[in-house]
């Protein structure tokens, strides 16, 4: 088995390519927050020490990184894509609307694009997915690193508003302490309803349902219990469906 050096394919791309771009997304899983990605675009001089996958690094070296990228890279480009587009469209085809929404946005377009493990050639521009790219290719990497603090940075101006439910520190992952808070305190608009674990919340509560369904539309209502069938929600609504049909019965 080969070894895989790190940056061997984008140094290979180098040779015929003047500009190479690495884009990443960050924040798939969480239950609250955007889904957030990152281009970042290099040329064979630019060079930064100490990169690797956000994932592995500290928050401190993330934050020290991050003005390095911004300030080497030829070009960079961020993109948030919100809770309610997530829903609509689901969590993949958001992330990946991010990461095109990149390539369109960006003031520079990259020869070739290196991409983490999604195929992004629908953009025109040739590239080339990488699994687990972001532990592999330098310009993947910066990618990563500027999402994950983007993102980071978002959550945490949202953890001001709702300070009771600690999103500086989980980022809208499923902590336990996340799980508590919703229990506790309900849902929020950042809370994403096609995930399983916020939609229990919202039906095992009579006040969270009721404040949920309110100001839906008769077609939004039955849509509402289309996703609850489909989570298989239906045994932890319960009893609480009389309050879902005396909205039907309203319109």
């Amino acid at each position: 088995m080969i070894e895989y050096e790190i940056g061997m394919r984008q140094k290979f791309l180098f040779k015929k390519y003047a500009l190479i771009g690495g884009i990443d997304e960050v924040g798939r899983g969480p239950l609250a927050g955007p889904v957030v990605a990152a281009m970042v675009i290099f040329d064979k001089n630019t060079k930064i020490e100490g990169l690797k996958d956000s994932k592995k690094l500290s928050a401190k070296k993330r934050a020290f990184l991050k003005p390095e990228i911004i300030e080497k890279a030829v070009a960079y480009e961020v993109c948030f894509i919100d809770e309610m587009t997530i829903d609509q469209r689901n969590i993949l085809q958001a992330s990946i609307l991010a990461m095109k929404t990149c390539v369109e946005k960006c003031k520079v377009t990259p020869n070739y694009m290196l991409v983490d493990a999604v195929d992004l050639s629908s953009t025109g521009i040739e590239c080339e997915a990488i699994i687990k790219g972001d532990s592999k290719e330098p310009t993947i990497m910066a990618a990563s690193i500027l999402a994950k603090e983007f993102r980071d940075d978002y959550m945490k101006k949202l953890a001001l508003e709702f300070p009771s439910y600690g999103l500086e520190k989980h980022m809208g992952y499923g902590t336990k302490q996340h799980m508590e808070a919703l229990s506790e305190h309900g849902v929020l608009d950042c809370h994403r309803r096609s995930f399983r674990p916020v939609m229990k919340t919202i039906v095992s509560h009579e006040e969270s349902l009721k404040k949920e369904i309110s100001y839906l539309s008769r077609e939004g209502v039955i849509q509402f219990m289309a996703r609850l069938k489909k989570m298989d929600l239906m045994v932890e609504l319960g009893e609480r469906v009389s309050i879902v049909n005396d909205v039907l019965r309203s319109f």
